[in-house]
């Protein structure tokens, strides 16, 4: 096994009673969320701590971890009572959980549920995953949905492409995964807001955001993605991301890898032929002269090498809305969105 440096991962929630069912039930959740969200794996966890506030006596927090069959590898756990202090919130169970992480402690997902959301409001992230196919409108929906709800919009494919760039630059073969990893550790990403709030990617210090929907770079990130020493970085990159803001970020492992417990999961699907039609008519705009059968065909391989490539393949993640954009304008599925979002509450 791997071995990363030692975080320190906080959370909190609440409950409503002082009943053992609450208490165990609350205490699972949290830790199952607080793992989750980081990509911690249960034999990665050295040590919790839980604390309750004094009006919470019925069982111990660490029980859940035995009857809720959490099992973390042997981990120390221990439970402490909170200070009794005036005006601090009631019925409330805190945790810290000590565990390896690729990701840096200031990029850490703390979880705080329920009343407990309180207690932090900064922590208090938003996200939306956007998954689906290959031209099912997904750039174009997130990036519009990001900008009317405020959040920073995080296009995940960008990244993918910028290193399949790399590799056509420097002369490397995309078909070979050997080569691939040569050069994937020299790939040097960074995002950025461009001054029209979009997205700019910068691949060594270069902006090659106006490169990055070539044709050829845009066959290569498929193929670039199957690797998986490439989709490692790339994930450790993009939870940094939404564990700094509140993020809208599409992809096609957001919901299922990236993101499993994002506030809102949206599966972008169309059909081949919609999504062939609207890649051949942005091509044509563009003074292009697309072939339809041959964008039709790159599509449906494109679509092969997503669903069946070994790691983090395209699928529906669980409890994602799907939304079926054949006959639908991209305005009208940002909508759509919206109306989601909106429903829950948020």
């Amino acid at each position: 096994m791997k071995t990363y440096p030692i975080c320190a991962l906080r959370g909190a929630t609440t409950v409503q009673e002082n009943t053992e069912s609450e208490i165990l039930s609350a205490t699972a959740e949290l830790v199952e969320v607080m793992l989750k969200k980081n990509g911690i794996k249960p034999e990665e966890v050295i040590s919790v701590l839980f604390s309750c506030t004094k009006d919470l006596d019925a069982v111990y927090p660490a029980v859940a971890l035995r009857d809720k069959g959490l099992e973390l590898g042997g981990a120390a756990v221990m439970c402490f009572a909170d200070m009794d202090v005036a005006g601090s919130l009631p019925l409330c169970i805190r945790a810290v959980i000590y565990a390896q992480s690729q990701l840096s402690q200031d990029a850490l997902f703390h979880v705080y549920l329920r009343e407990a959301e309180r207690l932090r409001p900064d922590r208090a992230r938003r996200s939306i995953a956007i998954d689906g196919p290959a031209g099912a409108g997904k750039s174009t929906v997130a990036r519009d949905v990001a900008g009317r709800l405020g959040f920073v919009y995080v296009d995940t494919g960008a990244m993918y492409r910028a290193a399949a760039l790399y590799g056509i630059e420097n002369g490397y073969n995309l078909d070979d995964l050997g080569d691939i990893e040569k050069f994937i550790g020299a790939v040097k990403l960074r995002l950025e807001r461009g001054e029209d709030g979009g997205q700019r990617v910068l691949l060594d210090g270069r902006d090659v955001t106006g490169r990055l929907r070539e044709a050829a770079v845009a066959e290569g990130s498929s193929k670039v993605a199957v690797c998986r020493r490439v989709r490692e970085a790339m994930v450790l990159l993009q939870r940094e991301a939404a564990a700094r803001n509140n993020v809208v970020m599409d992809g096609r492992d957001i919901g299922t890898v990236v993101l499993p417990c994002a506030d809102l999961k949206i599966y972008l699907r169309a059909s081949a032929e919609t999504r062939a039609r609207r890649r051949f008519d942005e091509e044509r705009e563009k003074g292009g002269a697309p072939v339809f059968d041959r964008i039709l065909e790159d599509i449906r391989e494109r679509d092969l090498r997503d669903s069946a490539r070994e790691h983090s393949p395209l699928r529906q993640a669980e409890g994602a809305v799907v939304l079926d954009t054949d006959g639908l304008s991209r305005e009208e599925a940002a909508e759509r969105v919206i109306e989601l979002w909106n429903a829950r509450g948020n």
